[in-house]
């Protein structure tokens, strides 16, 4: 079926005209958008850089251990720091 030509389709045919819409904003409407969205970034960007302790739930593992010496007595010196790494015969 072929489609009719162009000067044949009537105003009706093409159905109703929609018109544009009429924006009849004014400037205090404007201004209040601008506001209410400036807020809104504002609010987003400070939820962002404000630096709270982080907060996770779940379950903590641990072992307990107790170490004991072969030798009885007290220790009268130390020779490494606390979390120094050392190897044989180094300290």
């Amino acid at each position: 079926m072929p489609f009719p030509a162009q000067d044949s389709i009537t105003e009706e045919s093409r159905g109703p005209r929609v018109r544009p819409r009429n924006w009849n904003l004014d400037v205090q409407t404007v201004l209040a958008i601008v506001v209410i969205a400036a807020l809104l970034v504002a609010g987003l960007y400070y939820s962002k850089i404000r630096h709270r302790p982080l907060q996770v739930s779940g379950f903590i593992e641990a072992d307990e251990i107790r170490l004991g010496s072969r030798v009885g007595g007290r220790v009268a010196e130390v020779h490494c720091e606390e979390g120094q790494r050392v190897e044989r015969d180094s300290c």
